[in-house]
């Protein structure tokens, strides 16, 4: 089979990735059977190329020559002519850069699916405007990037289209178009809504002041760690006012403070420019421990009925406390013991501890007494002990 006899019945072609740079003319043959050719990710720069391709296969009904450097959509060829069944095009990742190249798709007579997105020419615009844009411009378009075009969006898109070049002074002939289909638009309002739980307010610490917009779903406990941050305070002394702008203006209200951490913010009804302020809390003082301690000393002294005798005294001017112990060998203590007398015929002892006065004798010094002895006797017995005390 000779190379310029055409294939009958070929329907599809791909010839993608092969380095294309141009389209020639003159292959000499035509193929009318064809209907989808691929030539993506070739080098062609220019639009007659694609013309020409619209020659060689006339009943060409969908092409994909995405990633191509194409620099415009414009030549000198009438596309109603090369490419009069094109219905489905696309042109991804191409280099155009001027809404007259997309004025010049809309000549190609059954063009109704284009998939273009990344171009010089959209890349400024966002993706709502390159939406309705392309739609204002291109009348026929009823599937866009892979999308079907619904009639709502359709008017919606023109409509905004009319708002968008009502202000420009370079307005393309398709504005005028839907002026006379929708009548002359006025701009809309650019209102911007955002949401009610974000208040602007102003923060307050000393001499320092943050303009903040905060999340007034937040606690309290939430909102001072995040102040805590803001300020470098300790947590545990940050104390927290809140000052409602208008009512304080007025005079009828004054600064609140927050002291329940669980509460959310919003249940104070916060507004734009209502201010926090920031204060903190005195240190604790810190506790003071007495040395002085107060010893009374007591001491107790039997006596042969059992008998026990306590004696302290303190003095008040000098606030201590002294303890004053009476001797068993004082002259009061002895006197006493000679006025003791017997009740009955048996011996009696009579016993003098001398356990805490001195402790390295003898516990105790019994003192046998009788009946008929003299008191003398026993006040001479009682000055042995303190001499036998001495010697020891």
């Amino acid at each position: 089979m000779k190379a310029n006899v055409p294939i009958i019945n070929l329907e599809e072609l791909q010839i993608c990735s092969n380095d294309y740079t141009k389209i020639s003319s003159d292959y000499g043959f035509q193929h009318e059977s064809l209907k989808r050719l691929y030539i993506s990710n070739n080098n062609i720069t220019d639009w007659q190329s694609i013309c020409r391709l619209g020659h060689l296969f006339s009943h060409l009904e969908t092409l994909i020559a995405s990633d191509n450097p194409l620099e415009s959509f414009r030549s000198d060829d009438d596309v109603n002519i090369c490419l009069p069944y094109l219905h489905t095009l696309s042109v991804d990742k191409v280099q155009v850069s001027e809404w007259d190249d997309i004025v010049a798709l809309t000549k190609l007579p059954c063009l109704n699916a284009l998939r273009i997105h990344l171009t010089p020419l959209l890349k400024p615009y966002q993706k709502d405007e390159r939406f309705f844009l392309l739609l204002g411009y291109m009348k026929n378009i009823i599937k866009l990037n892979g999308s079907v075009i619904t009639a709502n969006e359709r008017e919606t898109s023109e409509r905004r289209f009319i708002r968008y070049y009502s202000q420009r002074d370079d307005k393309p002939q398709r504005y005028f178009e839907l002026t006379e289909k929708h009548g002359n638009l006025k701009p809309l309002v650019d209102i911007k809504i955002r949401a009610p739980y974000l208040i602007n307010v102003r923060l307050i610490y000393n001499q320092i002041t943050y303009d903040k917009e905060i999340d007034v779903r937040q606690t309290v406990q939430q909102f001072k760690k995040y102040l805590h941050e803001i300020f470098q305070i300790p947590l545990t002394r940050l104390r927290l006012f809140y000052i409602d702008d208008f009512a304080f203006s007025m005079g009828v209200g004054g600064p609140e403070e927050l002291k329940y951490p669980r509460r959310v913010l919003h249940t104070y009804n916060i507004h734009d420019g209502d201010q926090f302020h920031v204060d903190l809390k005195p240190d604790a003082p810190k506790p003071q421990h007495s040395n002085r301690t107060a010893d009374i000393t007591q001491r107790n002294k039997k006596s042969t009925d059992g008998n026990t005798t306590n004696s302290s005294t303190s003095s008040d001017d000098d606030k201590t406390n002294i303890s004053i112990e009476i001797s068993p060998f004082s002259f009061d203590s002895l006197q006493k013991l000679t006025e003791e007398k017997s009740t009955n015929n048996n011996n009696q002892t009579t016993t003098i501890e001398l356990d805490y006065l001195y402790p390295s004798i003898d516990k105790n010094i019994e003192i046998k007494v009788n009946d008929d002895d003299h008191d003398d006797d026993l006040l001479l017995a009682a000055a042995a002990a303190c001499n036998n005390i001495k010697t020891k």
